[in-house]
């Protein structure tokens, strides 16, 4: 049985220069693969990326040590121990190119060939069917293939091939410019990844240098530079990052051999290079597993001590999920851009909507010291080239990118003007309803993939939300321009009902002027005499008083018309007395009644509660009711009006009841439509009962009609009373 202390005895291993580039390689492919999954760690194209660097990094390190080991059982075992991460290389690429192009069918592989990598790795480490031995090459130890290896090449082959065609059908399929770009980094770093099949001729005992660790290398450097989303400064970063890290690996290394030194010449013992190297190397390697440690502390007392700079995404992420709720809040448009300057501590946010007065897209609201004004066509080349889905523009990418080539100079124009160093389009069914402008953060960062991310995905949600808006806008002011519309028709059907009772008005006002002009020329027939006694003075006295008390009924009859016809002063409802409404609505009509032989019963409850509305808009009301009750009569009959509260309900009853010649029962069925009128088109135009319907409606009642012809007609009107 194998003594695993065998590991860790430094006699074990000596100083081999062909194990360099392998752990330099290994290290290296270790970090670009947690630096491309922090950049997005909720994206599983990301953590298949991580997932192919650890396999990478297990597999060279392995390598490494095998090269390392000068005893062949030790040498054995990290033969077998690097197939922790050749085992899993295929399956973890077939997973990026899966999740990279969102393929869904295939989805379900992915899992499948993770437990076949899983079960072959169990296979290699528990048997010797796989790798039988180490062969002694100039390099140094090498595992010794078996005769099931080639069951495990066919695999790998397989699954390197099914990735291969994944990526060559995503880079054909593309259209946009700078997407085809990446892809064809993708394409060209699976090429190159196949030259490090070079490594398995060594394990059959063909002496060909193993230099997959070099492609590898430029095949996850490829992966990765492409992953980032061609953004230069995170290229940028990960080389500084690598730099300072392998300065600072050099400076530990060359400290430790310092005192490691001064300290074997003080105690007297020798100095043994391969003692240095061995320790030394163990050091870097516990420092490099010490990092993740080191940041996950430091990322937990940042959130500690700075909870809203890192909780951002969170912030953007759950307001942008309630941003349905503000539909109709008039704060909506500066709430978001505020809420964005806020959580991601931006300078300045302007939000550029289409305004359809101006037939341009102007800025609607601004979080910033910027106060240009724009004023941007639909036929813009830049607007146009949003419009058509070119995605968040970067201020950064407008030079580097081809795909940018034709709306260069007005993009990097537009950006200049609104003061902002990215754009999120915001398109919606419809198309594009405006834009997103924002500025340099106050830390003076750059934006980072996972905030254009992040944005993007929010970006989609703010445009449907905006869009929304912009909607119930037109809404409210389509509603009011219908309720101006709908006042003016309700005047003028007052106005024409005015017309209606002009003639029983003019004979209503004629007795008492008729009166007032006798009384008047009796007072000047007396006046003429020469001789005015003083029994002529107390007869022209009661002529007075009979012309004081017809002038008061003239003018009554006069303000009731008037109160009638004109606009209500006020639109909001207050407490209404029926009864009284009912007989000032008479006062107007009644002599008109009369002429047509109408004799009006009226049946009002002495305590009738008052209802909640507008007494001017129910008089006109009463007054179609009251005139169609007159017209359905020609030859005369009666009309009762009766009102009564309802008990427990808190209502008021109104019924008019007539005798004429009532409605027929098809015509029943569009008595309340517009227009819809029985009557000769010069006596109507069937709009009386259509506006009487919506103004019951209005204020919360219910109207109803039941009729029957050759016997009469029942209108009923129940309105809420003021009691609660």
């Amino acid at each position: 049985m194998f003594n695993f202390m065998e590991l860790f005895k430094l006699a074990n291993y000596a100083f081999n220069p062909y194990a360099i580039p392998n752990l330099v390689s290994a290290i290296f492919l270790l970090a670009l693969g947690i630096f491309v999954f922090i950049k997005n760690r909720r994206s599983m194209a990301n953590l298949s990326f991580l997932a192919i660097g650890l396999s990478c990094c297990i597999w060279l390190f392995g390598i490494a040590l095998c090269y390392l080991s000068v005893n062949e059982t030790v040498a054995f075992f990290w033969s077998k121990f690097e197939y922790l991460g050749v085992s899993f290389i295929s399956p973890s690429t077939y997973a990026l190119s899966v999740y990279s192009y969102k393929l869904k069918k295939q989805k379900k592989f992915v899992a499948l060939n993770y437990l076949v990598g899983l079960g072959f790795f169990i296979f290699v480490l528990k048997t010797d069917y796989v790798i039988s031995g180490v062969y002694k090459h100039f390099w140094g130890f090498y595992p010794r293939f078996n005769y099931a290896h080639p069951f495990f090449l066919l695999n790998f082959f397989v699954l390197m091939l099914a990735s291969f065609l994944n990526f060559h059908n995503a880079y054909k399929e593309e259209k946009l410019p700078l997407l085809k770009k990446r892809r064809q980094y993708i394409f060209v770093a699976m090429m190159i990844s196949y030259i490090g099949s070079v490594d398995y001729l060594g394990g059959y005992g063909i002496a060909v240098y193993p230099f997959g660790y070099l492609a590898v290398s430029i095949f996850v450097s490829f992966m990765a530079y492409a992953i980032v989303r061609y953004r230069l400064k995170d290229m940028e970063t990960i080389i500084h990052r690598i730099i300072t890290y392998v300065l600072l690996s050099v400076a530990i290394f060359l400290c430790y051999v310092l005192v490691f030194s001064l300290t074997k010449l003080i105690l007297g013992g020798a100095i043994k290079i391969e003692e240095i190297l061995a320790t030394g190397f163990f050091i870097l390697v516990f420092l490099s597993l010490l990092t993740p440690l080191k940041n996950k502390i430091q990322q937990w007392v940042d959130r500690l001590f700075y909870k809203d700079k890192y909780d951002y995404r969170k912030t953007l992420e759950n307001f942008a999920k309630k941003l349905s709720l503000f539909l109709d809040s008039p704060n909506l448009l500066p709430a978001i851009i505020s809420t964005i300057a806020e959580a991601m501590h931006i300078e300045d946010v302007v939000m550029i909507l289409f305004d359809q007065t101006k037939g341009a897209y102007v800025i609607r609201e601004r979080n910033g010291l910027n106060h240009n004004q724009i004023a941007l066509k639909r036929e813009d080349l830049f607007m146009q080239f949003l419009q058509a889905g070119g995605g968040i523009i970067e201020k950064e990418l407008l030079n580097i990118d081809p795909k940018f080539r034709q709306v260069k100079q007005e993009g990097l124009q537009l950006l200049e003007n609104i003061g902002a160093e990215l754009i999120i389009p915001l398109i919606v069914q419809s198309g594009l309803i405006g834009i997103l402008g924002l500025g340099k953060k106050l830390s003076k960062e750059a934006y980072r993939t996972e905030d254009i991310n992040l944005l993007s995905t929010i970006g989609q949600e703010i445009a449907v939300a905006i869009n929304n808006r912009l909607l119930y806008e037109d809404l409210e002011k389509a509603n009011q321009k219908l309720k101006e519309a709908q006042a003016q028709l309700v005047q003028s059907a007052k106005m024409a009902a005015v017309g209606q009772l002009g003639a029983g008005v003019a004979h209503e006002l004629n007795n008492p002027l008729g009166g007032i002009l006798g009384y008047a020329q009796f007072m000047l027939e007396k006046l003429k005499r020469p001789e005015f006694s003083p029994e002529d003075f107390q007869s022209c006295a009661k002529y007075i008083e009979s012309i004081e008390r017809e002038s008061t009924r003239c003018k009554g009859i006069v303000e009731t018309l008037l109160k009638f016809s004109r606009r209500p002063l006020s639109i909001k409802p207050e407490p209404v007395d029926v009864a009284l409404a009912i007989n000032e609505t008479l006062a107007i009509i009644g002599h008109q009644l009369k002429l047509k032989n109408v004799n009006v019963v009226t049946d009002l409850q002495p305590a009738l509660a008052q209802v909640m509305g507008i007494t001017n808009q129910l008089q006109q009301v009463f007054t179609n009711i009251i005139l169609n009750a007159q017209q359905a009569m020609p030859e005369g009959g009666q009309l009762k009006i009766a009102a009564k509260n309802i008990a427990d309900a808190h209502k008021a009853e109104i019924e008019f009841t007539d005798s004429g010649c009532g409605i027929s029962e098809e015509n029943l069925l569009h008595i309340f439509e517009p227009f819809f009128t029985t009557k000769q088109k010069d006596k109507g135009t069937g709009l009386g009962l259509a506006l009487s319907y919506q103004i019951i409606q209005d204020h919360k009642g219910v109207i109803e009609i039941k009729s029957q012809v050759g016997k009469g007609t029942t209108v009923k009107i129940i309105l809420p009373t003021g009691r609660s």
